[in-house]
């Protein structure tokens, strides 16, 4: 098998300032490496680039012709699916990846733009660009689902959801998707399902390679970007052998598209890699995100216009883990990860929120038999909230100490020919609202002379409450007087291949009900947070996929979900959960150095919040956004390698108005950016 990479923890209260500045530091030399290594001449004998080595089991292994961009080609193997390498055509429709490669030839600049246009999952902003972004998935809250890196929960806030917004592609390998309840491999708020984002392993290439690139646009908007990969092997150096790097540097800026809109950030996802023998290895991945930005509206009323509100944004993450192989059949894995996410300024009142995240991992995978693979495992997960907010609003000063401790098993067994079965069951224990069991059940089979896959699952989960749904800013709700969500989740999936692997495509039925869903209650002053009795979210999503060979480099693609997601107490509508959404796309790579790219979304059947008392719902309005892309390879190294390109696209083209968040809460408009990129 190949390496993937009770009381709260003591000591763990190491320097949080050093670590920062320290992370701040690498990131400020990020672009001195780069240009060094671009003008080592060992990197670039007869103004060559370094050839690719032969990747690792989680990527396809390119062929002699093919380009170092391309190790980086769609997964064969996927780990959010199970927490181990399952091959990505033995897993349901449920699971998706986006490449590293489709990243960047699609011009994607953020996670949120990457999920926005996948089945099941939909995108909602905030009040303006630079404000959080959230996600339902399957119906459910962006709460609801777990977002990661490399395996490492990432710090939440004390929203309890991820900011999808600060979430960059730089660095990144690929992103995968588990759609449906995953508590029983990820533990609390997985009831929607799971992100893993994986970053490139430098030891997937024997000398470095990298990139530079900058591009400009609409609302005075300019990105600069760095990445670099590769390892020590081959080199005289005092660096142990063994040793794979990698990192992706970016910064972004604009003016914005509406009053008191402007925002600068800058990102810095580094990877360390090092196989110190065949049976122990290292990586350590670390993360750095800032973000100034200014609020048009108070987050009360977008009518109430503000030129003054302003926040800042700063988070970090740094976490090793150690994997042992002591024997051939037998792979362990240990993981510490601390992380740090705040928030500081003024947005219709002083705001100031801290959350410092633990989490400790070990898993153990045995491969009993040829066609058996049992793993077992141990979670412990913290988080450390703190929120003051100005005292002239009601702001409150308050903190909450929550945290876990889990223990889990899962079997995947081959029980005979295309017949595999899957088993797993979590047992959590937490400070604040007792012990939980969760379960998941699933089987899958595949009939050869069809190309055709069935699978069905069930499955549990769970949602202890965020800080702010504790909030004491929550009118007259005592912190204790919530319960944990509980959900039960069943699916039905099916996958066909047609004409010779050309076309792919896949159908699931999903359902998901959620007991004790935490619901705002606008219908009293002030607003309450209450448990409803049960909510129910239920739909079908359809998948497609078609690269013909009579076309080389094209890929035509498609996806559709219905769905319908309501409170069955109130028999209404869950807020923003639209009932169709669907996107259609298509790329062409052409004479090899050109590629065409245009892919449209259609959000229909929304309902949001009133933004004047009393919030009623109200329909938002259905839309459909398109964009548009291109790039054109300008020149290439003598074996054939990009080497400089530049590229363009047009967002939101046909500059169709629409709600994003809540009604009144416009989205961007029309936006056509352009830029360049320096290969070595």
């Amino acid at each position: 098998m190949k390496s993937q990479k009770s009381k709260p923890l003591a000591g763990a209260s190491f320097s949080a300032g050093f670590s920062l500045k320290f992370l701040r530091a690498c990131g400020a030399l990020l672009p001195a490496v780069v240009v060094g290594v671009a003008a080592a001449p060992r990197a670039f004998a007869d103004d060559a680039p370094p050839e690719p080595a032969a990747p690792a089991a989680e990527t396809a292994a390119p062929s002699a012709a093919e380009t170092p961009e391309k190790v980086a080609k769609l997964p064969t193997t996927v780990v959010v699916a199970s927490r181990t390498e399952v091959e990505l055509d033995k897993v349901s429709p449920s699971v998706s990846v986006v490449s590293g490669e489709e990243l960047a030839s699609q011009q994607v600049r953020s996670v949120a733009d990457a999920l926005g246009r996948e089945a099941g999952i939909t995108i909602f902003g905030g009040v303006s660009t630079g404000t959080p972004t959230s996600l339902s998935m399957r119906g459910t809250s962006s709460q609801q689902t777990v977002v990661m890196l490399d395996g490492r929960r990432m710090n939440s806030g004390i929203y309890g959801q991820y900011g999808l917004n600060t979430l960059t592609t730089d660095n990144l390998a690929s992103v995968q998707i588990l759609r449906g309840s995953a508590s029983t491999l990820y533990g609390s708020a997985a009831i929607g399902g799971a992100i893993d984002l994986r970053t490139r392993n430098g030891l997937d290439y024997d000398k470095p390679t990298g990139s530079i690139w900058g591009e400009g646009g609409s609302w005075g908007t300019r990105t600069f970007g760095a990445e670099i990969a590769g390892n020590t092997d081959g080199f005289e150096t005092d660096l142990p052998s063994g040793l794979g790097f990698s990192a992706g540097l970016s910064y972004s800026a604009s003016d914005g598209y509406n009053w008191n809109n402007d925002y600068e950030q800058t990102a810095f996802l580094p990877r360390l890699d090092w196989e110190i023998s065949d049976k122990l290895s290292l990586n350590l991945v670390g993360r750095v995100f800032q973000k100034d930005y200014g609020c048009p509206g108070d987050g009360i009323s977008p009518y109430t216009k503000s030129y003054t509100d302003r926040e800042k944004d700063t988070s970090w993450m740094i976490s090793p883990e150690l994997v042992v192989r002591p024997l051939e059949n037998l792979q362990g894995k240990i993981l510490y990860s601390y992380s740090e996410y705040k928030s500081e300024g003024y947005v219709g009142g002083l705001v100031d929120n801290e959350n410092k995240a633990q989490q400790v991992s070990m898993q153990w995978d045995w491969q009993a038999f040829e066609n058996l693979l049992v793993s077992a495992g141990y979670d412990f997960i913290q988080d450390d909230a703190f929120a003051r907010g100005d005292p002239s609003w009601g702001g409150v000063p308050a903190s909450l100490l929550q945290y876990s401790n889990s223990v889990w098993a899962n079997a995947q067994w081959e029980l005979v020919k295309d017949l595999k079965l899957s088993a797993g069951v979590r047992y959590t224990d937490t400070n604040k609202y007792g012990d939980r069991t969760t379960y998941e059940l699933a089987a899958q089979y595949r009939f050869d002379a069809t190309g055709t896959s069935v699978f069905a699952k069930i499955s549990t989960g769970f949602r202890t409450p965020s800080y702010t749904d504790l909030s004491p800013n929550w009118g007259n709700v005592a912190a204790d007087s919530l319960e944990a969500e509980k959900s039960t989740s069943y699916e039905i999936g099916v996958k066909q291949e047609l004409f010779d692997k050309q076309v792919n495509v896949g159908a699931t039925l999903f359902l998901i009900d959620t007991k004790d869903k935490f619901v705002a209650d606008y219908s009293v002053y002030p607003a309450v947070l209450r448990n409803i009795d049960e909510a129910r979210s239920n739909g079908v999503e359809l998948t497609a996929e078609w690269a013909p060979e009579a076309i080389s480099g094209l890929r035509v693609y498609g996806n559709a979900t219905f769905q319908d997601a309501w409170d069955r107490k109130t028999d209404e509508r869950l807020k923003l959960v639209p009932q169709f959404m669907g996107t259609l796309g298509a790329e062409w790579t052409f004479a090899e150095d050109f590629t065409v790219g245009a892919s449209g979304t259609f959000v229909k059947g929304r309902e949001g919040g009133q933004p004047t008392w009393p919030y009623a719902q109200a329909d938002m309005g259905d839309y459909f956004v398109a964009r548009v892309y291109g790039s054109w390879v300008v020149a290439r190294y003598a074996d054939g390698r990009e080497k400089f390109s530049v590229f363009g696209r047009l967002e939101n083209a046909l500059d169709r108005e629409y709600d994003d968040y809540n009604i009144g809460y416009e989205a961007p408009g029309f936006g056509a950016f352009a830029g360049a990129k320096l290969s070595f």
